[in-house]
């Protein structure tokens, strides 16, 4: 049984930010001259504050469905695949759309920094907890050497969006997108 952390107060937060995060997204690509400037860096600031908290709830979020859980402690447990693949569809799409906005050099280095340290620790447990192998043992002790694996998607998942984010930053650097 594959098995996601329980629904937590960042994995909240970042689906109460979706709706008001692409409204504003909308607003600012519609808005190609935009009069009043002070309006407009106020949105700017509005959009990179919300992207980075639904980045780091969803990073968050992330992060912890690759660590392996006793299947019986936890409580409220979600068992689908599509909730990770939700959250991080999300943060590919606001993320880039915003750095095709707008050029903020403090939010490019703050998202290369967040994207590779959710890639090395991914990598990390990864490496720690080898979900290619399987376990032997009694299903009902509570040890914990009977802590469940992540699924393999999850790893794929966290990869992939770190190095997405990392080259389409090292991309737009050299290319002055």
């Amino acid at each position: 049984m594959h098995l996601y952390p329980s629904i937590s107060s960042e994995l909240e937060l970042a689906g109460k930010l979706i709706i008001p995060l692409l409204v504003f997204l909308l607003i600012a690509f519609v808005a190609k001259k935009v009069e009043n400037k002070s309006i407009f860096s106020l949105l700017e600031i509005l959009l990179a504050l919300g992207i980075m908290v639904y980045n780091i709830a969803v990073g968050i979020f992330l992060f912890r469905c690759v660590r392996p859980i006793i299947p019986y402690w936890e409580l409220d447990l979600i068992e689908w695949y599509p909730v990770p693949l939700f959250f991080a569809f999300f943060i590919l799409v606001f993320n880039i759309l915003f750095l095709l906005r707008y050029r903020n050099k403090l939010y490019e280095n703050v998202l290369f920094v967040l994207s590779l340290g959710l890639l090395l620790f991914t990598l990390y447990e990864f490496v720690v907890t080898k979900p290619f192998k399987q376990q032997d043992g009694a299903e009902f002790l509570l040890d914990e050497t009977l802590l469940e694996h992540a699924p393999l998607l999850n790893f794929i998942i966290n990869i992939a969006v770190s190095l997405c984010f990392i080259l389409f930053i090292i991309f737009k650097r050299k290319s002055k997108l």
